[in-house]
């Protein structure tokens, strides 16, 4: 398969690399993934700091785990089932998931608290959406790819890809009328 990007590495090129020790690789995948990591972290904890903290935590485990990954073709989807993993885990050791109703979060809210809760409203939103659902919302949306980069990037036919969009605006415009 061709690179539609030249001079942009494949992941498994990349993967090849790491795993030779190439610390400019592991930098390049980091940040190809960070913005996407932290932005399903937050959807799920909609907290910035466990947002970060956790996605530090699926780097430090791909450093550590990437040479488990049979397939390097499939990092992407690798990862992203590592940081679910990671956000489940950081649920299930909470002992109270606690979350303010909105009428409650707007009281005595400055503009830029409103921007937040704008945020946090489109995030509770995200949550109706099955994961594989909101990760293409989130690969054509906070990266900017295409139907057909994030239908590489997952390793999956594009009509899938462009159904389970299709789907996630239903889903979406339902909930906003």
């Amino acid at each position: 398969m061709q690179d539609k990007n030249p001079g942009v590495m494949d992941d498994s090129v990349l993967v090849e690399q790491i795993l030779k020790g190439d610390t400019k690789a592991f930098g390049e995948l980091v940040n190809r993934y960070w913005a996407m990591a932290f932005h399903l972290c937050y959807q799920w904890t909609r907290n910035k700091q466990d947002a970060e903290e956790i996605t530090q935590d699926a780097f430090v485990k791909v450093h550590k785990y990437l040479k488990r990954l049979k397939n390097k073709t499939q990092f992407a989807r690798w990862f992203y089932q590592l940081v679910l993993q990671l956000i489940h885990e950081n649920y299930r050791s909470r002992k109270s998931h606690k979350t303010l109703p909105l009428e409650e979060k707007i009281t005595g809210a400055s503009n830029s608290e409103l921007d937040e809760l704008d945020k946090l409203a489109i995030y509770d939103m995200l949550n109706l959406l099955s994961d594989k659902e909101r990760l293409v919302l989130t690969l054509r949306f906070y990266r900017g790819l295409s139907c057909d980069e994030i239908a590489q990037h997952l390793n999956e036919p594009i009509g899938t890809i462009t159904s389970r969009l299709f789907r996630a605006y239903e889903k979406l415009r339902e909930k906003l009328k």
